[in-house]
């Protein structure tokens, strides 16, 4: 795999690739998270507290600047990466196949 110098370390790349599988989960389980939490100390049965209560609940899945939205962005700025390296991943695998039957043929010729 070594072209001109330079060489991918393929299973450096599935590692990271695997990390990062990982982190894109923890994102998207944290938004799963955020669409349920509560304000657990917001407990008196008043119109305040209740109005607070709901602020904060709305707060949290709201689209603009919230938990829910930050880790959807992240979610899917990871996914994006995952998408590139396994791009990348694929064309190598391709050029090995290639490079491969072309060495097969090149031996049958001679």
């Amino acid at each position: 795999m070594a072209q001109d110098g330079f060489e991918v370390d393929k299973a450096k790349l599935w590692e990271a690739l695997n990390e990062l599988k990982g982190a894109r989960d923890e994102a998207e389980s944290l938004a799963r998270e955020s669409l349920t939490i509560v304000p657990g100390e917001l407990t008196a049965k008043d119109q305040t507290t209740d109005q607070a209560r709901e602020f904060f609940q709305k707060r949290m899945v709201d689209s603009d600047g919230s938990l829910w939205r930050s880790a959807k962005d992240i979610y899917e700025k990871i996914q994006e990466k995952i998408d590139a390296y396994e791009a990348v991943l694929g064309e190598y695998g391709e050029s090995d196949y290639n490079a491969d039957v072309g060495s097969r043929n090149i031996e049958r010729r001679s």
